[in-house]
């Protein structure tokens, strides 16, 4: 039996006997599949939140602005150059796992268990190599209101313990949390410990004057701070609306469609009534298209959003950024990633890094183990 099974096991039947102790039973659900806490479409869902939570009650759409000395309704075409400045990629990845009901007093709550991870990596001699990768696994049940002060206490403090699978994180959830339910509570805790590994692997960048880039929109005030940081969302929203000299305004993807391979849209900023009070204000913002839209999907393949941290202090030769940046989105495009649903939105390197977070986390079959340790020592 190898060192990771063994370690496993350890660990489901440590906190069947905490639960056990605490005159609690584990009722597990062996048969559900994984909690999709990182929808196919999360950029675009997270996007849609962020302006939402921007808007006046009963705004549906937000107004873009183009930066100075950009024409809004131009778009520029990149001048190629083969010199690479993004050297650095970073993507997050979550399996959650709904484990079953925990039980006591003829009251249950959820168990949920999430191994989620992080990885850098980098572009080396035309070869993608990992750099630096990370992982937390999360345990997510509620507190004393199901579960003894004394018996919560214990499991709590399983947080901090490493395991060959990761830290070991315990929070506790509770419907008050999203005012949802308390599966909605822990998925809104877990992608943001995702977001927190992203942030914690961007910092361990080395600084040697190479960019880095984020798969998604930079999505938390933090992410705005780092230096040589940028996002590239491979979908996002499309209740934008660009202000300019047209008569009526043009929205997302009536717009972007005249995107050609090789241009990208002006630098837009969001316009917001209460500019210092939200976090879309400290982002800049522009759409490149790296590929031709196939006839088979929407118009927007092929076209992705870039997100760069704004300093209204710092903006010194911020044109020239963005095309250098899009220049070097455009050269590590390529190869394709097809037939990969929304191929033509990746760029290579964030592929590789999927590639390594689909191995690297935990397998169905490893949670299922879990729980039947857990049930095996808690029965």
């Amino acid at each position: 039996m190898s060192s990771a099974v063994v370690n496993l096991d350890e660990f489901g039947e440590k906190l069947g006997d905490i639960l056990k102790s605490g005159a609690a039973e584990f009722l597990m659900f062996g048969d559900s599949t994984f909690e999709e806490s990182v929808p196919p479409d999360s950029d675009m869902i997270e996007d849609d939140l962020r302006i939402k939570q921007a808007l006046p009650k009963g705004t549906r759409s937000i107004e873009a602005i183009a930066l100075q000395n950009e024409i809004p309704e131009n778009f520029v075409t990149i001048p190629r150059d083969e010199k690479i400045t993004i050297r650095r990629f970073v993507d997050g990845s979550i399996r959650t796992k709904y484990m079953g009901e925990v039980l006591r007093n003829e009251s249950g709550a959820p168990l949920i268990l999430s191994h989620i991870g992080a990885i850098m990596v980098g572009l080396e001699s035309h070869s993608v190599k990992p750099i630096i990768f990370d992982s937390i696994f999360g345990i997510y049940l509620p507190g004393p209101k199901i579960l003894s002060d004394s018996t919560f206490d214990q499991i709590k403090s399983l947080s901090g313990e490493k395991r060959s699978f990761g830290e070991i994180q315990v929070e506790q959830i509770d419907e008050e949390d999203t005012q949802s339910t308390l599966r909605s509570s822990a998925g809104g805790k877990i992608r943001a410990r995702m977001h927190d590994l992203e942030i914690k692997i961007m910092n361990l960048a080395p600084e040697d004057g190479y960019w880095t880039a984020i798969d998604g929109a930079l999505r938390h005030p933090k992410f705005y701070i780092l230096k040589k940081a940028i996002g590239v969302a491979k979908s996002f929203s499309h209740k934008v609306i660009f202000l300019g000299n047209d008569y009526r305004p043009p929205r997302t993807i009536s717009h972007l469609s005249r995107l050609r391979v090789g241009q990208r849209t002006p630098l837009y900023r969001y316009k917001l009534a209460k500019e210092n009070t939200n976090d879309l204000s400290r982002v800049v913002f522009w759409y490149l298209r790296i590929r031709s839209s196939p006839p088979t999907m929407e118009p927007m393949g092929g076209i992705v959003k870039v997100d760069m941290p704004y300093d209204s202090n710092d903006t010194d030769n911020i044109f020239e950024k963005a095309n250098t940046l899009s220049s070097s989105l455009l050269n590590v495009s390529n190869p394709s990633v097809f037939p990969r649903p929304r191929w033509p939105n990746y760029i290579y390197p964030i592929r590789i890094a999927e590639e390594y977070l689909s191995t690297a986390l935990m397998s169905e079959e490893m949670f299922v183990r879990i729980g039947l340790a857990i049930k095996r020592k808690g029965a």
